[in-house]
């Protein structure tokens, strides 16, 4: 998702996107989300508990959303997140086999 991120200059619909159809899909229709329905479908519902996530005042009155407010959280501009990501690191063992290390 890193990649992705960093990719689409940390527009959260997009990453979705590229994570779902791949990022050449979304480039190809002009940094737009594909029209494939599955990937709008997923670009609607996580973008959304996403979104909810994010907010915690809209967290927790979510069951009382309506279309109108979901759909603005939906466009709501991406903002860069203030919580500390670890790196994660691939190194490769002797025998061959990859093993994952974060710090």
């Amino acid at each position: 998702m890193r990649f992705l991120l960093d990719t689409f200059d940390g527009n959260v619909e997009l990453a979705l996107a590229g994570y779902n159809a791949g990022e050449g899909a979304v480039m190809k229709y002009g940094y737009q989300v594909p029209p494939y329905s599955e990937t709008r479908d997923t670009c609607g519902v996580i973008g959304t508990r996403y979104a909810l996530m994010r907010d915690p005042n809209t967290a927790q009155s979510a069951n009382r959303l309506t279309s109108q407010q979901l759909a603005a959280l939906k466009n709501k501009e991406a903002v860069p997140l203030k919580i500390y990501e670890r790196s994660v690191y691939a190194i490769r063992l002797a025998d061959g086999r990859l093993q994952l290390i974060s710090q």
